[in-house]
Parts: structure tokens; C-alpha cells; sequence
């Protein structure tokens, strides 16, 4: 059926669902069947974002491709169900858990350039990367890969493996007792 873009993440607007949003809206004139699934919940206050979000949906008219999931317990599961996992914050990420985690589930990521994002995916190989705060550009890297699916696949599986070779708690620990032998 059609295509599921998954972003994973509390809801707050430093991560960017205002962006994906934006982004989604300029995706589904050329993909009209692609579905949007947000997945987090606001914490800290951030009830007015999440509101403005679900009132930018109805001003886009994509209310009826996009799911707001909340608080989900089942990520993995609903990751595996995704034919792209998208991260859109429009500051800096420290490390990125999510991305890893779309890595890990096979799934080709689209992510924003900032932080240590491009440390972890490797334009071209694993994902993509967009500028912050850059919908149009999230835009054309959402259809690029759903225009060529074979394409996001062969970035799903070399990212599965990335996440293999290089961000397992295996690997982790290897490199830390390296620093301790050291």
C-alpha cells in the first residue's frame, strides 16, 4: 500500500515536526497516497506546540494523511512498519538515538545536518541529509527516495549494517576498554 514516513521523537520545536509537517504537505502533491506518522508526546510544557501542529494540519489539508501516535511503547514495531524514518530538528542532536534506531530496523533515514548526525549517516550510503529547518529540501530527499525504492532499501540494509559495525553496545565497550588499556 502506500508509502509510511515515521518521525520519532518528544514533541517540541526545537525537533522539527513543524518542518516535517511542511514537508509532508509538498510531498503529498506528488505522492498523494504517503502516509505521515508523528510518534512522541510533548513533555515540559510543550502542549501549545503540539496544538499548533495539529491546527497545521488542518491549514495544510493533510489531515487525512497524517497520524499523531503519541507516546508509543512499541517504536521497533512501528519503525518496521515505515518505509522511511525522517529526524527534522532544527538544532543541533548530541548523539541521535532515533536515527540509530531507523538504522537498525533496515529503514534508509532522512535526517537534518546538524550535531553529530553526520557523523552517524553517511549521505548517500545510509540517508540523507537536509539543512536545519529546511522543508523543501526535506521535501525533495522524502521523494527522491520513495521515487526509487530500491534505492532505500540498499540504504536501509548498509545502514543496518553500519549499526552493526560501529554502534552496538559491543563496539562500545571494545572501544572503551581500548581507552583503559591504553
Amino acid at each position: 500500500g502506500a508509502a509510511v514516513i515515521a518521525l520519532v521523537g518528544r514533541i517540541a520545536g526545537w525537533k522539527g515536526q513543524h518542518i516535517f509537517l511542511q514537508a509532508a504537505a509538498l510531498v503529498r502533491d506528488r505522492f498523494p497516497q504517503a502516509r505521515f506518522q508523528i510518534i512522541g508526546a510533548p513533555l515540559f510544557g510543550e502542549h501549545e506546540y503540539e496544538r499548533s501542529l495539529h491546527q497545521m494540519v488542518c491549514d495544510l489539508g493533510i489531515g487525512d494523511r497524517v497520524e499523531f501516535l503519541g507516546f508509543r511503547e512499541d517504536v521497533p514495531a512501528l519503525l518496521a512498519g515505515a518505509d522511511l524514518v525522517v529526524h527534522a530538528s532544527t538544532l543541533g542532536e548530541p548523539f541521535g538515538q532515533v536515527v540509530i534506531e531507523g538504522m537498525a530496523a533496515g529503514k534508509a533515514v532522512i535526517a537534518t545536518d546538524g550535531g553529530a548526525l553526520p557523523e552517524i549517516v553517511i549521505p548517500g550510503v545510509t540517508g540523507l541529509l537536509v539543512p536545519m529547518g529546511d522543508a523543501p529540501a526535506m521535501a525533495e530527499a522524502m521523494a527522491a527516495l520513495l521515487s526509487d525504492p530500491a534505492r532505500a532499501a540498499a540504504m536501509g540494509a548498509a545502514g543496518r549494517q553500519r549499526v552493526q559495525e560501529h554502534f552496538t553496545i559491543a563496539h562500545t565497550v571494545r572501544k572503551l576498554e581500548g581507552i583503559y588499556d591504553y
